[in-house]
């Protein structure tokens, strides 16, 4: 076998490999692509220059592989930990979206409903608002899946106060599993802009590590200014009066953008 099949070998495994991970992370198609060309290009360098230092050749083909999988991870770490700015809209009545990602659901809620996030069929109850005047109102709810490629920084959809922080610890299991939603990390957050409140839900998923709050209760703070951080993938729900906002500006399946796309506006 020469070096070039050995390589070839290395590089069409190691595409196989992460193409099923990415569908595992649900990572964007766009990204996959890149990600796999670019470490298939890392890979074949890699293993050439192998190849040329007389090396055995399953050493190329370890070469070719390891080469593929830090790219990978390398450029997955690199999109995740990015901390880019935003320029939030200058419209004071815009509700910005607190979370880069995808929507996978919105619900219109009764007054007086038990509030909840729900992923595939299984339920977090959201206790710590039964105290809120939220719960009395009727309600939008916009839940947005995070995957690892999104900029996991979570930014305040409005201006305001925070009148709560609530950290929840839990078993870090992944969200696919149906039960698990019940006993993964959340953090849950409510502001306050003087007129209505709106309430923000942190989902941790299996790999990670914890959430980071970067405010605290009483604060002040400005629309789009960073709330915190979950460390891996995640989900973000965001619960909006609707006596108090317009029509939603989104919809299911739209891509966000946190601090900078308008999920509604407040009535003037």
């Amino acid at each position: 076998m020469n070096d070039w099949v050995v390589i070839g070998t290395g590089i069409g495994l190691g595409v196989v490999l992460l193409g099923a991970a990415s569908i595992k992370w649900c990572i964007q198609p766009r990204f996959t692509v890149l990600i796999l060309a670019l470490g298939a290009l890392v890979g074949l360098l890699g293993g050439m220059l192998a190849g040329r230092s007389a090396w055995p050749q399953f050493v190329v083909f370890l070469v070719v592989m390891a080469l593929q999988f830090a790219f990978y991870v390398g450029f997955i770490a690199w999109r995740f930990y990015r901390d880019p700015e935003r320029m939030p809209p200058a419209d004071s009545s815009a509700i910005v979206s607190p979370a880069d990602g995808k929507i996978i659901y919105i619900r219109k809620l009764p007054p007086h409903s038990v509030l909840r996030c729900d992923k595939k069929g299984a339920q977090l109850f959201l206790d710590e608002l039964k105290a809120s005047p939220l719960v009395a109102q009727e309600l939008w709810q916009v839940g947005i899946s995070m995957v690892f490629t999104d900029v996991h920084i979570n930014r305040s959809p409005i201006a305001g106060k925070v009148i709560l922080a609530q950290h929840r610890p839990g078993k870090f299991w992944s969200l696919r599993i149906p039960e698990a939603i019940n006993v993964n990390e959340r953090q849950t957050m409510l502001f306050d802009n003087g007129t209505f409140q709106i309430a923000l839900v942190q989902i941790a998923s299996r790999l990670v590590r914890r959430i980071e709050a970067y405010v605290r209760e009483g604060q002040q703070i400005e629309m789009a200014q960073r709330i915190g951080m979950i460390k891996f993938g995640s989900q973000v729900d965001l619960f909006l009066p609707v006596g108090a906002v317009s029509d939603l500006a989104v919809k299911e399946g739209d891509e966000l953008t946190a601090g900078e796309t308008i999920v509604a506006r407040a009535k003037r």
